[in-house]
């Protein structure tokens, strides 16, 4: 979430302040908006988990990823953390920071394919956020806005 704040304060987006952990397990962190609200931040990664078990037992695996499989895992996490943010009135809204270190899955790659879809409305989360790792180049972490719409689920089958 740090990471992500960071890189919009170096483009001169300042929406958050006083990012926090919260000892909760939901959400992961907390912040408040332009106007002192509090707001929830839930945060996730975007990898392959048969690909980081196989790694783990000692075999050389590199996931190869396809278009459709990026969208589907996306639209999974988004429903996913949809699900499990219900708030209530402690928090002014909910953000999802999905974060992803897969090779394949770098900012040229990914976000134009992000942005080409637009998935659908949610009920709880009201922003979310992709961001990859840190580029030496840019010196940021790259982050692009997840369009989020009505309608648009027929877009990923």
């Amino acid at each position: 979430m740090k990471d992500l704040l960071t890189s919009m304060t170096r483009e001169g987006v300042n929406r958050y302040t006083n990012p926090r952990s919260v000892e909760d397990d939901w959400p992961d962190c907390a912040a408040e908006d332009e106007q002192g609200q509090l707001i929830a931040i839930e945060v996730t990664e975007l990898v392959d988990e048969e690909a980081i078990q196989r790694s783990q037992r000692g075999q050389p695996v590199y996931r190869r990823w396809e278009d459709r499989d990026i969208l589907n895992a996306v639209h999974s996490i988004l429903l996913r953390k949809d699900q499990k943010s219900c708030h209530g009135s402690l928090y002014g809204r909910v953000i999802l920071v999905i974060h992803t270190d897969e090779p394949e899955l770098n900012a040229r790659r990914l976000f134009p394919l992000i942005r080409s879809v637009r998935f659908p409305h949610l009920n709880n989360i009201k922003e979310a956020y992709i961001i990859c790792s840190y580029d030496p180049f840019t010196e940021t972490y790259p982050y692009c806005e997840i369009p989020l719409d009505n309608g648009a689920l027929a877009a990923l089958h």
